[in-house]
């Protein structure tokens, strides 16, 4: 765009030049013509004040002479209006014919100035074409992203839902255990009950009855509590489960126990990144799974190249690594980080590239680039 602008200006310049190269040409013709007029002035003024100080002193001249002199004032008025009707035809055609050759060579010039001139807005507009085609390329690519993104995020609810109702389900024939089991228990007081009532009528009882019973009551509990602890696991499990989909809000989504919101498009820097989280109630990620992390990153974006910056910098003390939190990172440094390349890495990232053996690594705070909030 830039070299379509300076082609632009170095022909405005251009044209502005040929046209002070044309009104030099027109100012030396009218300076010629001036020049010659002037001397053809001065002669003129010259004649006449001969022919005026002949015709004043007439006495001194006799009638031969006065004759000569009327004849050769009739030559030199004939010669002088004979050579300014000549200068005039002459001057009428060469100012004629240097105006002609003027007026072709601007015209020309002016041509060439116009299909120049055409041929830089149509490559321009053609150059505006293609970047507002690539524009939308990218915008679609970006739609089509975002597309893949929801609906691996709806498969991903609806498998959790799926877990819920497989859930609840298993529940329910739990609970319905219970009750049978209660019935059983309500049966088995009875009897007992009954036996005791017996046995106190009738001391004859068998002794051998009596631990029957009793080893009876005691399976019936131990299988009671063993289905209460099995019971109590998938509630506890299932409203881990519901409390996960509850707590994370759109845009953000669930990972393990953790809510996050991958913002590749507006790339900023720590500070920028942190105020941006901030306005949606959440900050920079602080990931306790981070290989979890980059492993949908990769498999969710398709992305293996970006530096997605988290909430971990050593701001505050030089080499003391921390989350904004206050906690201390010392692990899931990809091998020879940190390195605080030239003194100027201070922020933490999570690198998706797999050279990368380990998801962390530390870059600048100013760079602008991807970012991950967190809502907690």
């Amino acid at each position: 765009m830039w070299n379509y602008g300076l082609i632009l200006i170095l022909m405005v310049k251009w044209s502005y030049q040929q046209d002070l190269c044309s009104k030099t040409v027109l100012d030396n013709l009218s300076r010629i013509m001036d020049a010659r007029l002037s001397a053809l002035d001065i002669k003129m003024n010259h004649i006449a004040s001969t022919l005026n100080v002949l015709v004043t002193k007439p006495d001194s001249y006799n009638q031969e002479e006065r004759i000569n002199l009327s004849v050769l004032e009739k030559k030199l008025s004939n010669h002088l209006e004979e050579k300014l009707t000549v200068l005039e035809e002459n001057l009428s055609d060469h100012l004629e014919q240097k105006l002609s050759v003027l007026e072709e060579h601007l015209s020309n010039h002016l041509d060439d100035k116009l299909y120049v001139i055409g041929n830089a807005i149509r490559q321009m507009n053609s150059t505006i074409e293609g970047f507002a085609a690539k524009q939308e390329s990218n915008h679609q690519e970006e739609l089509d992203k975002l597309s893949d993104l929801q609906d691996k995020q709806s498969d991903y609810l609806e498998n959790k839902l799926s877990g819920v109702k497989t859930t609840l389900i298993q529940m329910e024939s739990n609970l319905g255990s219970i009750e049978k089991i209660s019935a059983s228990i309500q049966n088995t007081t009875d009897k007992i009950k009954l036996e005791a009532v017996a046995f106190s009528e009738n001391s004859s009882c068998s002794k051998i009855s009596q631990e029957e019973t009793l080893w009876e009551v005691k399976y019936i509990k131990n299988n009671i509590a063993s289905m209460e602890d099995h019971i109590i696991e998938n509630l506890n499990s299932t409203s881990l489960l519901l409390q996960r989909l509850n707590d994370c809000p759109a845009p953000f989504i669930s990972l393990m126990d953790q809510c996050f919101y991958l913002n590749k498009g507006d790339q900023l820097d720590f500070e920028s990144a942190r105020k941006f989280c901030q306005g949606m109630g959440s900050d920079l990620a602080q990931p306790k799974y981070p290989n979890a992390l980059r492993v949908y990153i990769r498999d969710t974006l398709g992305d293996t190249s970006s530096f997605f910056k988290l909430g971990g910098s050593d701001l505050v003390e030089e080499g003391d690594w921390r989350w904004l939190t206050g906690e201390s990172i010392t692990e899931w440094w990809s091998p020879g980080q940190p390195d605080d390349h030239l003194g100027q890495q201070d922020c933490l990232y999570v690198a998706c590239n797999p050279i990368f053996k380990q998801p962390f690594d530390d870059g600048g705070c100013q760079i602008k680039s991807p970012f991950i909030c967190e809502y907690r």
